[in-house]
């Protein structure tokens, strides 16, 4: 912007000396055709001195020009230099913004897809949570039915283990029973022995009694005819203790075999009982042992089984937890994709300026064409104008009416100038738009 303005006021400074030479020539002029009007005398020197003012206008003016031109040149050039260098900064920089906004918007999509997927696998996540949970409540229902069960289980095994107490008290009344039975058995043996030492005593009582009636009967048959009777009397005497020996003898039999189906019937119970008993006894403690390692196997059921239930409340508690994060996370993985999404709305804006400077850069290519063919013609013609030199009769003179005619140097000038425009526009020395010096632009 200062360089503008400095070329902007150069320029004006130049025009200014420029127009006020101008001026002065013309003062000049007035004042030699005054001199040549009033003075025919000094016609010559008025010629002579009209030419040379003429000269030396031109000469200021083509200086003026070309100092003008030639500074307006440079700073054009210096300024097209420097716009060519930033326009390239500006295209390298442009093509690495395309570059990073092409990888931004590549690495987005693949961080959008990411994130996509991430939700599907966070949903996922959340469903097979979500089942979790429902697997840990239904877990968490077993095991409070196991635990209830292993609790009633265990109710069972005490109740099994007062049952077999209660059996193993019967067992003891059974095989006291037995026993007092077995001692009733040997009292009535006792009593049956005690009853054939009774039978043992009729027995001799019978002997004694057929003893005496042999003795009465011998006695009366020493009686004679007076003994009959007492014979008849002896006889049956003997005849009823034969009879009472054939009873003594029979229930000395029947004492016997009692004794014997006793203490036989005692030798069975025993035998019998007494195995049963102790099998009863052996089975009863097994089945205690067995009831009281259940009892503990079953204490140890309910405690591993509440120990079940409370890391499953802390698995169902951890899961909810999770299932919290999860939500809190998929929340943050919405929130990055909506800026994600965000992302493209504020990056092409950059993407579009490396095409809008390559038109921008062309745009300058046709000016800088146009400047340098300006450029071009301005140079042919300070190089025309400086060739002209100043003729003679160049300038009439009409005494009468004072009429200056212009010079016809002009129009030589003019249209030496045209002609070589016309050479170098038709010629090599404008470059053209295929020019390779364009392209750094």
């Amino acid at each position: 912007m200062l360089s503008d303005l400095s070329i902007k006021g150069r320029v004006a400074l130049f025009i200014t000396i420029g127009f006020i030479v101008t001026i002065l020539v013309g003062i000049l002029s007035s004042q030699a055709l005054q001199q040549v009007a009033t003075v025919s005398a000094d016609v010559t020197r008025a010629k002579f001195a009209i030419q040379a003012s003429l000269g030396v206008a031109f000469i200021v003016l083509i200086a003026v020009g070309y100092f003008v031109w030639n500074s307006i040149f440079q700073e054009m050039s210096k300024t097209q230099q420097d716009l060519s260098k930033q326009l390239l900064q500006f295209k390298k920089s442009s093509e690495k913004n395309f570059e990073s906004y092409t990888s931004l918007s590549r690495s987005t999509e693949a961080l959008a897809h990411k994130t996509q997927e991430s939700n599907s696998s966070l949903d996922q996540l959340k469903q097979m949570l979500h089942r979790t949970d429902e697997f840990a409540d239904k877990s968490h229902q077993r095991a409070n039915d196991s635990h209830m069960a292993a609790v009633a289980g265990k109710k069972s095994v005490a109740e099994m283990m007062q049952s077999m107490s209660d059996i193993e008290s019967s067992n003891n009344e059974v095989m006291k029973a037995v026993t007092d039975s077995n001692e009733s058995l040997s009292e009535v043996t006792q009593i049956i022995s005690s009853i054939e030492a009774k039978t043992k005593i009729i027995n001799d009582i019978v002997f004694q009694t057929k003893l005496l009636s042999f003795n009465a009967s011998v006695e009366a048959a020493r009686a004679g005819e007076h003994g009959k009777g007492f014979s008849v009397v002896a006889e049956e005497v003997g005849n009823l203790a034969q009879l009472s020996g054939v009873a003594a003898q029979e229930i000395s039999k029947i004492l016997e075999e009692s004794v014997q189906a006793v203490q036989s019937l005692i030798q069975k119970t025993n035998e019998r009982v007494q195995p049963l008993i102790k099998e009863g006894q052996k089975r009863v403690a097994k089945g205690k042992a067995v009831a009281t390692q259940c009892e503990e196997s079953l204490d140890k059921i309910v405690r591993e089984v509440a120990e079940v239930n409370k890391i499953i409340d802390d698995i169902s508690q951890a899961s909810k937890q999770q299932r919290q994060n999860l939500d809190d996370i998929k929340k943050a993985m919405l929130e990055m994709d909506q800026l994600i999404q965000q992302k493209p709305e504020v990056a092409p804006p950059t993407s579009v300026k490396a095409p809008e400077m390559k038109l921008l850069k062309t745009e300058d290519k046709t000016e800088y064409k146009k400047e340098h063919k300006k450029e071009q013609r301005l140079k042919v013609a300070k190089e025309s104008v400086v060739e002209v030199k100043p003729q003679k009769n160049v300038v009439s003179f009409s005494l009468n009416n004072k009429k200056v005619e212009p010079a016809p140097a002009k129009v030589v000038a003019k249209k030496a100038r045209e002609v070589k425009i016309k050479s170098v526009a038709n010629g090599s020395d404008f470059p053209s738009g295929d020019d390779p010096r364009f392209e750094e632009f």
